[in-house]
């Protein structure tokens, strides 16, 4: 990705941090669920929680003008479209793995 003038790295930086902190804590908090037991990782998570997120959309907002003036067509296509396609893919393969757990546990019926 090339930083352009009208780019500051910083914010891509700040943005990239807090996306890695959220799929860390999506990952720890699943596989101490699985195992019944914590790791050293809860400590980090525990330090960043009260600001990882509110910094994503607080660094996000910092460009709102920007994303304002652009043609509604534009905003639809490269934010909304894209982003429901991928959400469509994620959620059909979260359910291709957990549907036969959910089967076994609860029936076909749990799984509706």
């Amino acid at each position: 990705m090339a930083f352009g003038p009208d780019r500051f790295a910083w914010v891509d930086y700040a943005k990239g941090i807090c996306i890695v902190l959220v799929v860390m804590m999506h990952s720890t908090l699943g596989v101490e669920q699985a195992t019944g037991e914590s790791s050293c990782m809860g400590a980090l998570l525990a330090f960043a929680k009260p600001f990882r997120v509110p910094d994503f959309f607080l660094i996000s907002g910092l460009f709102l003008a920007q994303v304002i003036d652009r043609p509604w067509r534009a905003y639809l296509d490269t934010r909304v479209v894209h982003f429901a396609y991928f959400y469509a893919h994620w959620v059909t393969i979260q359910f291709a793995f957990k549907a036969p757990r959910i089967a076994a546990d609860r029936g076909l019926a749990g799984v509706a």
